[in-house]
């Protein structure tokens, strides 16, 4: 959901943890009292506030039979940070990144102070300290999962598929949330990998139930079965994505975004990946197909929010119409030489040939979404084109408007990205709802295969762990 605002970038940090070739050894940490976060069976709540100020509770409910931890990240009152619990009376504070102690290799030194205790078969609830932008939480089954900074003052995302570090062999998930005065942002992201199965449900001051049900409670499993039943199918490495410890049972499935990226860390010593140009002849059949066929694009201004949706919301999210393209949502899209041009109000976006890589993460190359510097034309038709590669649905019969197919269309023709398909496919609920990449939010009017949850009077985040 949040991926354009830059905060969190697995996938940055990926290239630069890859190259690393000597393994981490475990630090040697101070030890931290958690009794503060024990409590009976029936819960136990770890931070007060008064409800009358607005905090947001969150709620985990923690199914497994076994002690889990939380982090929550995200950037409050402009500091980028953690959630800070100090005790069972005090309420939570928030704790800037960049005046916590660092290693020699850049991580915080002491992130035990960060992890909340989640007992097992317990719920356990805290309220956050501010209002809060792109941030995460964390669950995961150790209170040493590693974050840290970069030298420019941003978040080091721990590596759950670099094997030098020790989160590799932790079993972890996130969700994704945006607390502001006006609404909560809330979704569920198997954008980089599925870990932990989770779930979510928004409840409302008005007293309703929103709900994000997440993956069925033996998905891990499928999801495995299902992608190497898939590299026997087209000899694609969607096995190769299934990462297990050393008992053979899995930890994760990571997201094929990264393993393109280091696929040597996944493959056998000397052998290559197979996916590299596994889009290459797609996107050579639709340069062919639009070079006499007109693409068009709906910019869906009129009535759609949300943060993916046209890059970041803005003063015409929800307007009748896009005034960047003369009062129109629908811009015209051709390939003229080499390059696939859009042409809002006269703006000519030229967008290169996507390699397999930049349709898979959606993040480079033609689909670089830089929100500071690239007008919101551009930044409205990034997501919609990525995603019409990802779900290879450029080349149907009605593809010629993108989002135009609708979800029963997604991922039937190949090349296509399996694994945001699989992920889908073992989602709970009718719609079978989640990100399984960046742009899963962009779809046809009346439909969201996202999970997305937008509610303007949020009163508690309560998050499933395990079902």
């Amino acid at each position: 959901m949040l991926r354009w605002r830059g905060l969190f970038s697995v996938s940055c940090f990926i290239a630069a943890t890859a190259a690393l070739s000597i393994p981490r050894s475990l630090r040697d940490s101070p030890t931290v009292d958690f009794s503060h976060v024990a409590g009976p069976r029936d819960g136990v709540t770890i931070s007060t506030r008064d409800a009358s100020d607005g905090s947001l509770k969150i709620d985990i409910r923690n199914n497994r039979n076994a002690v889990m931890y939380a982090y929550v990240s995200g950037k409050a009152s402009g500091q980028i940070g953690f959630m800070h619990v100090a005790n069972g009376s005090a309420p939570s504070s928030w704790a800037k990144l960049k005046e916590q102690n660092l290693d020699e290799q850049g991580w915080i030194v002491d992130m035990q102070r960060f992890s909340i205790r989640l007992e097992a078969s317990s719920p356990t609830t805290f309220y956050l300290p501010d209002y809060v932008s792109s941030g995460r939480v964390y669950i995961c089954d150790s209170p040493e999962i590693e974050f840290g900074r970069t030298a420019n003052g941003d978040f080091r995302e721990p590596s759950f598929v670099n094997p030098s570090f020790d989160a590799y062999k932790r079993r972890c998930g996130f969700i994704e949330f945006d607390y502001s005065p006006t609404s909560l942002w809330a979704n569920l992201s198997f954008v980089d990998f599925v870990g932990l199965v989770l779930g979510m449900t928004v409840t409302t001051k008005s007293g309703k139930e929103i709900s994000s049900p997440g993956l069925e409670g033996d998905a891990l499993q499928g999801i495995c079965d299902d992608m190497e039943a898939q590299s026997e199918k087209d000899g694609q490495d969607w096995g190769a994505m299934c990462l297990r410890d050393d008992n053979d049972e899995i930890l994760r499935v990571i997201a094929p975004n990264l393993f393109i990226q280091t696929p040597h860390l996944f493959l056998p010593p000397g052998q290559n990946t197979t996916m590299s140009d596994y889009y290459k002849e797609y996107v050579d059949k639709v340069w062919e197909k639009y070079r006499t066929e007109v693409l068009t694009i709906d910019t869906q201004a009129k009535g759609v929010p949300g943060p993916n949706k046209g890059g970041p919301a803005g003063p015409n999210e929800g307007a009748e119409a896009d005034p960047n393209n003369n009062g129109s949502n629908l811009v015209e899209c051709g390939v003229e030489g080499d390059s696939l041009v859009c042409d809002p109000r006269g703006e000519r976006h030229g967008f290169a040939r996507p390699t397999t890589g930049d349709i898979l993460g959606c993040n480079s190359g033609p689909f670089a979404n830089d929100v500071g510097a690239m007008p919101v034309s551009r930044l409205r038709i990034v997501p919609r084109l990525c995603a019409a590669f990802t779900r290879s649905t450029l080349l149907l019969e009605d593809g010629n408007v993108q989002p135009g197919p609708g979800a029963d269309q997604f991922y039937n023709e190949d090349p296509t990205n399996h694994y945001a398909r699989i992920v889908h496919d073992h989602l709970r609920g009718a719609l079978k709802a989640g990100y399984a990449f960046a742009y899963d939010d962009a779809n046809p009017a009346g439909e969201d295969v996202s999970g997305l949850l937008n509610v303007p009077d949020p009163e508690s985040l309560i998050i499933m762990v395990g079902g």
